[in-house]
């Protein structure tokens, strides 16, 4: 599947990390397959607010994100009221 508009996920230090597969978002909640580094900068840092730019949009993230499955490199953040 081709998407013309990437999906990126933003960590504390506003480094990029790009979505490998379409994100869900449900119930105050962002869930994406990342890449393993992506996967690993996102899910071992300090707590704080980073962002997700999903489909053109900007949703503002809880981090750090909370594996899911760490096999396929799962991850789910928070979303955060604004």
């Amino acid at each position: 599947m081709i998407r013309s508009i990437m999906d990126y996920v933003f960590d504390l230090n506003n480094k990029n990390w790009p979505a490998v597969d379409t994100p869900k978002i449900e119930a105050g909640q962002i869930t994406v397959t990342m890449a393993e580094f992506g996967f690993r900068a996102l899910t071992r840092q300090d707590q704080g607010i980073g962002k997700a730019i999903l489909s053109g949009n900007t949703y503002h993230i809880q981090l750090p994100g909370e594996v899911v499955d760490p096999t396929n490199f799962t991850v789910s953040f928070k979303l955060k009221e604004s």
